[in-house]
């Protein structure tokens, strides 16, 4: 006969379920991280901030609240080449508030610190001419009031070198982070939304001045204009970036030694989404491994530009045209790319030089509503000189519109 176990076996064994049944349910959710530096450092706090009213933050009442850029600059001058912490709390500032070299301005987080201006200034933060040893803002976010402000930058960095900014909110700004000038600047885990322009850096020439930037890990969502916009910079990458809904995800303009990688460009009922990626002008560029979808005009457009490399990039559902473009390029070898769901062609070149558009994928190119003209899968519309373009597969939309599989040259 199987043995039974005694009655206190049992309810010990009931207990210990129990116990053990409790212990496994999630804790409950921690609060918002706040970071805090390792002393000694600048507390803002002791300069005498005030922080805003919690009920006086949208745009026709923020001039009421209490005005911190004095304290805030006080406290910026007491700790040049420190580190400057800014408590949790929203902030007025008025004018620009000056970052020497060497600082470090660390928040107590992106959304616990935040520095708001109503005014129309040239920046929240500005750091000028500053250069090494390492400058860091750190760990807050700078942004207009509820309900904008665009006549305003959140941080403007103007030939400076060695600067970092990360994880850092910027939004409803004319301008989220202005970079004149770069040597050794690092963007890294940006949130930059709702402003006109997103990311601006500009150079005045291709110089030693003009290298090594990098924008890592940053996100743009609903930047009406551009989201990262680039204009002679030299030794640039962008790596594990992404936009929602914005105008464009990244245009650049003679610029030179750059690699784009890892980039996720989604779409949103956003009207204003133009392109997501341009390429003008551009020396030595290599875009690999980035999803860009739903944008209207096109996906992807590379226009005079030498040694290029496209390949292994997705561009899918373009709504009102072309999803590649391809325009007077010499060196350029455009292979691997997954092209589909264009409204019009899949790949448009022409006009090229020494270029290499083999083994594509074209998939249900010819999807735009009302379609009168032709679209084709890969078409040329002027000679390509000492090219090949060949090895590529293409379909068209199963939608009655009128399409032309295959190449369609003039």
């Amino acid at each position: 006969m199987p043995t039974v176990a005694p009655l206190w076996v049992l309810l010990l064994v009931t207990v210990a379920l129990a116990a053990s049944a409790e212990d496994a349910q999630p804790a409950p959710r921690a609060p918002w991280p706040q970071h805090t530096p390792t002393p000694p450092f600048i507390n803002a706090a002791d300069f005498g901030l005030q922080p805003c009213s919690p009920d006086r933050l949208k745009v026709e009442d923020f001039h009421t609240n209490p005005d911190s850029t004095t304290a805030l600059q006080a406290a910026l001058d007491a700790g040049a080449g420190a580190v400057v912490y800014i408590p949790a709390g929203q902030y007025r500032v008025t004018a620009p508030l000056r970052i020497q070299t060497g600082t470090t301005v660390m928040g107590a987080g992106y959304n616990a610190t935040m520095l708001l201006t109503e005014k129309p200034i040239p920046a929240i933060l500005h750091a000028k001419g500053v250069g090494g040893p390492m400058t860091v803002i750190r760990d807050l976010w700078t942004c207009g009031p509820i309900g904008g402000n665009w006549q305003a930058t959140g941080i403007w960095l103007e030939g400076c070198n060695g600067v970092t900014v990360r994880d850092c909110w910027v939004s409803a700004l004319e301008t989220g982070i202005r970079v004149d000038g770069i040597s050794d600047t690092w963007l890294r885990n940006i949130v930059f939304e709702l402003n006109q322009h997103g990311i601006v850096v500009k150079c005045p020439e291709l110089s030693w001045a003009s290298g090594n930037l990098r924008l890592l890990d940053c996100y743009g969502y609903q930047n009406y204009q551009t989201g990262i916009t680039l204009e002679k910079c030299r030794g640039v990458q962008v790596s594990d970036c992404s936009a929602v809904g914005s105008g464009t995800f990244l245009q650049a303009r003679d610029c030179a030694q750059m690699t784009i990688t890892g980039s996720q460009v989604n779409w949103d009922a956003s009207p204003w989404r133009k392109f997501g990626l341009r390429l003008e002008g551009c020396d030595y560029v290599t875009a690999s491994g980035n999803v860009i979808e739903g944008m209207v005009e096109y996906g992807v457009a590379a226009v005079d530009c030498r040694h290029l490399t496209l390949t292994g990039n997705v561009i899918r559902n373009t709504q009102g045209g072309p999803g590649l473009i391809i325009e007077r390029c010499e060196v350029a070898s455009v292979t691997a790319n997954s092209v589909t769901e264009s409204a019009s062609d899949g790949i448009r070149v022409g006009g090229c030089r020494y270029l290499s558009l083999t083994g594509n994928v074209v998939d249900a190119y010819g999807q735009g509503a009302g379609l009168t003209a032709q679209a084709a899968g890969l078409r040329v519309t002027a000679p390509c000189l000492d090219s090949e373009l060949h090895g590529n597969l293409v379909r068209p939309a199963d939608n009655g519109a009128p399409a032309t599989a295959g190449l369609e040259a003039p």
